[in-house]
């Protein structure tokens, strides 16, 4: 079965990322944040992955992760993070970077990442790896829900562009 911290709200999975932080994420107090609570990571913290491990069960389909995140301290325009989402064994479906120019705002904002599952998968994680030296980056939480339907062309081309494609 699912987690606890992984909520179905509807058909939306929710994990508020202080459930599922590893170093160098920390978490802090944020009134902004669901829950009063966010992990931070410092743009000096060495690289590393620290969002992973919901290995939740989900069934064959599209769907929308939405990772709501925010930067703070930003010094440079190079990536900040990576955003992906594995089933079993590791193995990316779709991944996203993320720049200072995704995050303009200063608030929190979600940044989406379309995939599909061709089958059922009872290991499916969303990942959020940090990469040093841009910016502080704060990390909410993530959901997941069934992407629209009547989106068709739409989700298809967001989900082209995260497996890294233009076209």
């Amino acid at each position: 079965g699912a987690p606890a911290a992984a909520q179905a709200a509807g058909a939306e999975l929710i994990y508020e990322a202080e459930d599922y932080r590893h170093p160098p994420g920390q978490v802090r107090e944020d009134g902004q944040a669901s829950g009063g609570k966010a992990v931070v990571v410092s743009r000096q913290a060495p690289a590393g992955d620290i969002i992973y491990g919901q290995y939740d069960y989900l069934p064959a389909g599209r769907y929308l992760a939405r990772f709501r995140l925010k930067l703070a301290e930003v010094r440079g325009q190079g990536p900040v993070a990576r955003l992906d989402v594995a089933k079993s064994g590791g193995q990316t479906l779709a991944s996203r970077q993320v720049r200072p120019q995704d995050l303009k705002d200063g608030g929190y904002q979600e940044l989406e990442v379309a995939f599909e599952l061709a089958r059922e998968d009872k290991d499916l994680e969303c990942r959020v790896a940090f990469l040093p030296g841009v910016a502080d980056l704060y990390i909410d939480r993530i959901s997941i829900a069934p992407a629209p339907q009547g989106l068709g062309d739409y989700f298809k081309r967001l989900w082209r562009k995260s497996l890294g494609r233009n076209d």
